[in-house]
């Protein structure tokens, strides 16, 4: 159990150090090319949830945040098992993660940090971070245990 505690709160701390960092040496609205016409490092502040829904529902969003870390964490505790249910825990893992990554922000900052910004076939995706990559991978690998593999 110990090991979870140590993986998620190094995932946290890769999550809230790439925001500090753009932050520190980015102004909000500024965008860095990374690849041309695919990727960009783009400095967002999102005070909503995925593409900007719920905007300006902080107390909202940090409630169900709070719930979510709460609740994923029960599971992870209860049901983890990296030796049998590999995909599983490691998907709850994320989410507890990434969750906790964007609770952080909304209940100090107030707002989300985001900056990966990625075009694909022309198609400007909605602005995201670490956390957020953390919550669609825990969600994939939660689906992919719980029904295909029935973990």
């Amino acid at each position: 159990m110990v090991i979870y505690i140590l993986i998620i709160s190094g995932l946290i701390v890769l999550d809230q150090i790439t925001k500090l960092l753009v932050i520190k040496y980015m102004s909000e609205g500024q965008s860095i090319v990374v690849i041309d016409r695919f990727f960009h490092l783009t400095s967002i502040r999102n005070t909503g949830a995925a593409w900007g829904n719920l905007k300006d529902q902080t107390a909202l969003l940090s409630i169900i945040s709070i719930l979510s870390v709460v609740l994923f964490t029960y599971f992870l505790f209860k049901d983890g098992d990296l030796v049998n249910k590999k995909i599983y825990t490691i998907s709850m893992l994320f989410i507890v993660a990434g969750a906790a990554g964007n609770m952080i922000d909304r209940l100090f900052r107030k707002e989300v940090i985001d900056f990966f910004d990625f075009y694909i076939f022309r198609y400007n995706f909605p602005v995201f971070n670490i956390a957020d990559v953390l919550l669609t991978l825990g969600m994939i690998g939660f689906i992919i245990s719980v029904i295909i593999l029935k973990e």
